[in-house]
Parts: structure tokens; sequence; C-alpha cells
């Protein structure tokens, strides 16, 4: 993905380095095995993700274009052509699920997400980063201390 959303999608996950690493630790997410990135695009988080765990790591979108130019960029990156509302994979498929920036773009994220819920192991995690309510944005503070 090239241009100004190719741009755009690189700042995003540049501004939220630090809220991952916070939420990484949280989840602990060096000891999954199994984590799936819906809504991936570009999949920057997906390859993030797969260099921080000793398992698979598995993007998945409906643009093919976004996996492809994903693929172009990092090619040993696990991707799926698929849709959030129907997904390809097995009950208990995955240890966590982990998105940014993705529950806005959708019709119906309570489909969604139980459509991912029936996907994560018990015990899992849904971890969900910057889902912003764009009318009630804040930029300040410039530098947040997460104290952790």
């Amino acid at each position: 993905m090239h241009g100004v959303w190719g741009f755009q999608y690189k700042r995003q996950f540049e501004w939220l380095k630090e809220t991952r690493q916070f939420l990484y630790r949280k989840i602990s997410l060096a000891q999954q095995k199994t984590v799936l990135e819906p809504g991936c695009s570009t999949a920057l988080l997906t390859e993030e993700i797969s260099k921080r765990i000793p398992g698979i790591a598995v993007g998945l979108d409906r643009n093919l274009h976004a996996l492809l130019a994903a693929k172009k960029r990092a090619n040993s990156l696990l991707l799926v052509c698929g849709d959030v509302y129907t997904l390809p994979f097995k009950k208990e498929t995955f240890d966590a699920v982990i998105f940014q920036f993705f529950l806005l773009w959708l019709s119906d994220p309570i489909a969604a997400l139980q459509e991912i819920k029936r996907i994560v192991c018990s015990p899992g995690s849904i971890t969900t980063i910057a889902e912003p309510d764009y009318g009630g944005r804040i930029d300040f503070p410039q530098d947040i201390n997460y104290g952790v």
C-alpha cells in the first residue's frame, strides 16, 4: 500500500508504539503461541507481533491488494484474505486477537466481536488498540507516562 494511505498507516502505527508495548506486557504477548490480527491491512502490527511471539501470527483482511502489498514488504508473513464476520478458522484457534483502528471501519462491530470471540481460546484475550472517537479526539498531553 503506497501513497497517502500507506504513509498514514505507518504514522498511526508509530503513534501507538508505547501503547502497544504497555498492552503487550499486560497480555503476556511474548508467551502467546497463536495470535490473529483481523483487519490487518498493511500488516504492520502482524509483522511486529510475529517478531515477538514463539508461535504464529496471522493477519486477516478482506482487501487482497493490501495483503499483497504487505507480502511484498515482508514475504514471510502469514496473511489470509477473509471477512471478520465469517472467520475461516475453527473454534478456539487463537490464544490472542489484537487489532488497532479496526472496529471503526465495521458496519456491525458487535457481530464482528462475537465472531472473534468464537475463535479465541479459553482462556485467551482480545485486545483492541486506538478505536478513536474523532469527535472527542484529544491530542494532549504530548507525552503519556504509563507508569509501568
